[in-house]
């Protein structure tokens, strides 16, 4: 897993010194600090204030972990509605400008993590944990499994998780979709270079290109985040490269 995680590393810290923003949100390669940050105040409120709800969570006096933080778009979100915000990332370039965007909040704390773990942190520390186009990223599905037991590790009990993992199945040019056993074996076998010189014009320029990941099935989603003793209350968008799993830890 090391050498998956350096080369993650690398690919994420030299798009941080390309284009950080447009890396982080691809919607635009010219973002403003004002834009890119009210993209992450929308996407915090659709994607968590119905989950809140549900719940009767009261984010104010809690603390929240955003894994794979960027440069803290969704982060500074939810220091507005949390006690306290971490944010995590494996790129140490993504992180040092996470600080550099965001010195004028005081409740946000930014760390570089290992790629494959939380080990940053103590157990039982966060009220909430969330991640979102980070899992999707990821090639090696044991690094996907090791951070949900590393959720429910850091989560309190009682405390709430949301994450995106990647669930489509690619498509050939002819709209003809990739079974995943086949498509995650040209990425562990390195072939997907080739998959994407033949098949992949419209998969953007060369970093977005490396930055894919295994696709996983609602099912195995579901028995990874059982398993870490994490209750699984929903999973939705199997067939969309958004597959959501959300819940509480028992």
């Amino acid at each position: 897993m090391k050498s998956k995680t350096n080369q993650g590393q690398q690919l994420w810290d030299k798009a941080a010194r390309k284009n950080a923003m447009h890396y982080v949100c691809w919607d635009s390669d010219n973002w403003s600090k004002e834009d890119f940050f009210k993209t992450g105040e929308n996407d915090v409120l659709i994607f968590t204030s119905d989950f809140f709800k549900k719940y009767d969570f009261i984010p104010s006096d809690k603390r929240v972990l955003d894994i794979g933080c960027g440069v803290g778009r969704l982060t500074r979100a939810f220091s507005g509605i949390f006690k306290e915000a971490y944010g995590v990332d494996i790129s140490g370039e993504m992180v040092e400008q996470a600080k550099q965007l965001n010195t004028d909040i005081n409740n946000l704390y930014f760390s570089k993590n290992n790629g494959s773990d939380l080990t940053l942190f103590q157990d039982n520390f966060f009220d909430f944990c969330f991640s979102y186009i980070v899992f999707q990223h990821i090639s090696d599905d044991r690094i996907i499994e090791n951070y949900i037991r590393e959720i429910s590790r850091v989560l309190k009990p009682g405390g709430l998780f949301k994450f995106q993992v990647l669930g489509s199945k690619p498509l050939l040019k002819n709209r003809v979709p990739i079974p995943r056993s086949i498509f995650n074996f040209i990425l562990r076998t390195g072939l997907i270079k080739y998959y994407v010189a033949v098949f992949g014009s419209n998969f953007g320029d060369e970093i977005q290109r490396h930055a894919w990941g295994v696709c996983l099935s609602d099912k195995i989603v579901e028995k990874w985040a059982r398993k870490a003793n994490l209750k699984v209350s929903g999973i939705t968008g199997e067939d969309t490269p958004y597959l959501w799993c959300f819940g509480v830890k028992n």
